[in-house]
């Protein structure tokens, strides 16, 4: 975590006071009205604490973020950020809600306010449920979302072929605990996919977070083989090393784990892959992302010695890369990314998906298409910063290939 401007951290504290401070007028109100003395001073007090208790931690961690910096456990930064999410989104809305009840006093629509209040106070409880229902059930819940894409220059041999697909598994943020991936292997051995491919984002920042996890990553498999890339966190850009070497050891040794685990890691290289009596080549880069993230990607490297007449499928850890090198400069059908993990929340609502991600990543789940070319994100396996998933569940894609015929 980077350090926070003076003045925009007292804007935040700011923030965070008057919300609370209009919350609390609004509780009041609401309990005075059921005219219980005992209730109002037992759920005041309640409400008091609690906002005194993440202010604190709130003042202490971003005016010492040297703290959050340097660690290597992650556990501080996770209970902090699984407060803020907890207070500020339902205090906030609450907040808004008593702010609208007060123009209906000023109307002297006493009534009205009074259910204003009421409504704002069952909405933000709700919230406060789902928020906490996401960090323990929601990261836990994984589903399998079938895709089919019709690729106009598929080999016949290739129709009906099956990848199975994950991404940003971040095994630090699970401290230990094994019960996703072993989920995650159990229904990738159900599936049994003619290809398995890991789309970067092993770990948080450190090596050290695959230790434990080395069995279960070996018995992912598919039948034309398993293959990885590398994502912005697996680089260990985020954490201030002592020294430089440090950090390239570190990264020798998750390639080195990767291998072991039984991956073919693709770093900006290409690997010719048979099936039945056809073949294709599967192409992997590096991380690129739009700056702040990094730009490790060589594609004409990748690309080298592949036939031009060959089908191609690419690894690309950040979906940004499809549309600002792939469809400009390529014929490459398909791309599969991860990175965005559709921001851990969204809402789904008639089979309808939205998320936020996407007033940040055009690009942050799911199918899309320019032309004759595919790009698919996958919405991640794990979890980083907010360990939870509101209504966007922890994703193993099954895709399957099918020639597009055109009569």
């Amino acid at each position: 975590m980077r350090g926070i401007p003076g003045t925009a951290f007292f804007v935040i504290v700011a923030f965070f006071l008057f919300m609370h401070v209009v919350s609390y007028w609004g509780l009041r109100m609401i309990l005075r009205k059921i005219d219980k003395s005992l209730l109002t001073k037992i759920s005041t007090a309640i409400f008091g604490v609690f906002s005194v208790g993440v202010l604190s931690v709130l003042v202490f961690s971003f005016s010492s973020p040297e703290i959050l910096r340097t660690t290597q456990n992650y556990s501080y930064f996770y209970v902090v950020i699984s407060l803020i999410f907890l207070d500020m989104v339902p205090i906030t809305i609450f907040a808004l809600f008593v702010l609208g009840s007060l123009l209906c006093r000023m109307f002297r629509r006493s009534n009205l306010s009074y259910k204003m209040i009421a409504g704002g106070l069952l909405l933000s409880f709700g919230i406060f449920v789902i928020i906490l229902s996401g960090i323990f059930i929601g990261r836990k819940t994984i589903r399998v979302v079938p895709v089919t894409i019709q690729l106009k220059d598929l080999p016949e041999q290739m129709d009906g072929m099956t990848i199975a697909q994950i991404s940003d598994i971040h095994l630090g943020s699970y401290s230990g605990d094994k019960s996703v991936i072993e989920s995650t292997v159990r229904k990738i051995q159900e599936i049994n996919p003619d290809l398995f491919v890991f789309t970067g984002d092993i770990v948080n920042n450190f090596c050290r977070e695959i230790t434990g996890y080395e069995k279960l990553l070996s018995q992912l498999s598919g039948k034309y083989g398993k293959f990885a890339i590398l994502g912005n966190h697996d680089y260990g850009d985020y954490f201030q090393w002592p020294d430089s070497l440090q950090k390239i050891q570190n990264l020798h040794n998750t390639e080195i784990k990767l291998r072991e685990a039984g991956f073919k890691l693709l770093l900006n290289q290409s690997v010719k892959v048979d099936v039945k009596d056809t073949c294709f080549y599967l192409l992997g880069v590096e991380n690129w992302g739009h700056p702040p993230f990094p730009q490790y990607a060589r594609l004409s490297d990748a690309i080298n010695g592949v036939p031009a007449s060959a089908f191609t499928i690419l690894l690309s850890h950040d979906p940004a890369f499809w549309d600002a090198e792939i469809v400009p400069s390529t014929n490459i059908p398909l791309t599969l990314s991860g990175h965005t993990h559709a921001a851990q929340s969204g809402i789904i609502l008639g089979g309808i998906e939205f998320s936020i991600m996407y007033l940040i990543q055009k690009y942050w789940g799911g199918l899309y298409q320019k032309g004759n070319q595919f790009l698919y994100v996958n919405r991640g396996l794990g979890t980083v910063g907010f360990v939870g998933r509101i209504d966007m569940r922890p994703e193993i894609t099954l895709i399957t290939l099918k020639q597009l015929r055109t009569h």
